[in-house]
């Protein structure tokens, strides 16, 4: 959508042509996509509703299902049956679960999950990460020692002056060797 919108409004052809190419190419892979999505959503609820206890892509499946282990039919071992292959003992994630999945609350949700969401790309975009050796390395170790001395020897090693001179300059000069040995020797 965005690059039919650019390819429409740039004047530069070779851009059109190009972004008008993306936007098909989008186009017929999210037509695929949707069609293959369908296709094997399909493939998988026929094979599901024969009976299949497993399947993979292009391979029959499971079809022999073993005998019933229950001999009596009996309300409360069919309910302890029930209850081990579903546990409904309480716990928090459940519980969270089946609210978040209330029709009333998809909205809300959603809408929190949005600000979150712009809070995070707002947050990546403004923070600065800062990590350095000595935040993995102990006190006592010799790479720290090692990092803080050289930080503390050479901890201005990147600042630097550039000069440019716009003429040619005759370095054999006696008095131009030395003014330019005064520049070098200043900041020291």
């Amino acid at each position: 959508m965005i690059t039919a919108v650019i390819g429409s409004t740039t004047k530069n052809p070779y851009l059109q042509y190009m972004s008008f190419v993306l936007a098909a190419g989008v186009a017929i892979l999210l037509t695929f996509a949707l069609l293959f999505f369908s296709v094997f959503l399909y493939v998988a609820g026929r094979r599901e509703t024969k009976g299949v206890k497993w399947y993979q892509c292009f391979r029959s499946g499971d079809t022999h299902f073993a005998p019933r282990t229950i001999n009596e039919f009996s309300d409360r071992s069919i309910g302890m049956l029930h209850e081990k292959l579903i546990d409904t003992k309480p716990s928090f994630s459940r519980a969270t679960a089946a609210a978040m999945a209330n029709s009333y609350l998809r909205c809300p949700v959603a809408f929190i999950f949005a600000i979150y969401l712009v809070l995070a790309i707002w947050g990546c975009k403004d923070v600065r990460i800062d990590l350095k050796e000595e935040y993995f390395l102990s006190k006592e170790s010799e790479s720290r020692i090692f990092i803080e001395n050289y930080r503390i020897e050479f901890g201005q090693y990147e600042d630097f002056l550039e000069l440019v001179f716009d003429e040619p300059i005759d370095y054999l000069d006696p008095h131009r060797k030395e003014e330019i040995l005064a520049i070098l020797e200043w900041p020291i």
